[in-house]
């Protein structure tokens, strides 16, 4: 396996598969380096050649444009909008029925409604359960700063770090 600047053969080969012999279309950071390998390698050349002789027998094959049949199947396969059912006789379709079609043109508007509202609720069940686990932490970190006011050197300092309310009105007395 031949490497020039980073360049494998197996690299410069999926450069020709995607982009063709000419190094005008190869990505520019690869570009020099692929070159580079084209230099120094005759096996990198003579790939080269092969993607030209490609390259030439692609541009002489003639564009037809595309059949009415197959234009046809391709317009009969794509996703369409669905009518909307009129929810009062007299008025047509409402409001809201003409925004939700507007919004959701593929149908029902219940899948994407209840996915919506399934996040929510779980995204609602999360908070409620992560805030639940905070409060006892630093209850017990509030517990730990009284229990440090028995005269340890450093135990004012925690409590006070902590608002703790009993220990500044010592101070003022």
């Amino acid at each position: 396996m031949e490497k020039s600047n980073g360049m494998t053969m197996e690299r410069l080969e999926a450069l020709l598969d995607a982009y063709g012999a000419s190094p005008a279309r190869w990505p520019g950071a690869e570009r020099p380096a692929a070159e580079d390998l084209v230099a120094r390698s005759q096996e990198a050349r003579l790939r080269v050649d092969e993607a030209r002789h490609l390259d030439l027998l692609l541009a002489e094959a003639p564009l037809e444009a595309p059949s009415a049949a197959l234009t046809a199947r391709l317009l009969a396969a794509r996703p369409r909008q669905i009518a909307a059912s009129p929810v009062s006789s007299t008025a047509g379709t409402s409001l809201l029925g003409r925004f939700l079609a507007l919004v959701w043109p593929y149908g029902s508007p219940a899948f994407p409604a209840g996915a919506v509202l399934a996040s929510l609720a779980l995204g609602i069940v999360t908070g409620v359960g992560v805030s639940s686990l905070a409060v006892p932490q630093q209850t017990a970190l509030t517990t730990v700063a009284s229990a440090d006011l028995s005269g340890e050197p450093g135990g004012e300092l925690v409590s006070l770090a902590l608002a703790h309310t009993s220990y500044p009105e010592d101070w003022t007395q």
